[in-house]
């Protein structure tokens, strides 16, 4: 997807580079911010990277785990709506 001549693709040097180097800072970024647990701050900072070399470095059970968190925070039974 292409917005505003931006690579919004999932693929993007972008996402490689979260996927590689971030992810203990979003992490970390989510608990302060929104007061969550750090497994669920961890599966949450891994949205939107899944289709990165780093995911398909991790087992099924994780990437299921991680699936299943970001469902939860998305549909509302977990985390509190923002205003």
């Amino acid at each position: 997807m292409n917005y505003l001549g931006i690579n919004m693709s999932s693929n993007s040097i972008d996402h490689v580079n979260m996927a590689n180097s971030y992810l203990t800072l979003l992490s970390q970024a989510l608990m302060e911010h929104f007061e969550i647990g750090a497994v669920d701050a961890y599966h949450l900072a891994w949205g939107g990277l899944q289709n990165t070399h780093k995911w398909s470095e991790l087992s099924q059970t994780q990437k299921d785990h991680i699936a299943e968190t970001n469902q939860k925070y998305r549909s509302g039974v977990k985390g509190n709506k923002c205003n």
